[in-house]
């Protein structure tokens, strides 16, 4: 899943890697997004991570697929980081 990052569009493409751009319709639904397409990869701000934890969404085990989370374009705010590991067991 990536949110605005278009220059990155063509790493995944090249790699054989499934892109997927959240529409404006769901991206109050962020979560259901990557549990439903079962993302294994998100390059993001950290910002919709942020909104995530305050509405106490980043419970352990809400995204079992994700393996992997990369935030670019602003600083991650470290009392966060540990909520974003406890919903990702891999």
């Amino acid at each position: 899943m990536i949110e605005n990052e278009s220059v990155t569009q063509f790493i995944e493409i090249s790699s054989g890697a499934a892109l997927y751009v959240v529409p404006k319709e769901q991206i109050m639904a962020r979560a259901k997004f990557i549990r439903d397409r079962e993302l294994r990869f998100v390059f993001r701000s950290p910002r919709p991570h942020l909104s995530l934890a305050r509405m106490k969404m980043l419970k352990p085990g809400a995204f079992p697929s994700l393996r992997i989370s990369i935030f670019a374009g602003e600083s991650l705010a470290t009392a966060t980081g540990p909520g974003l590991a406890d919903c990702c067991p891999e």
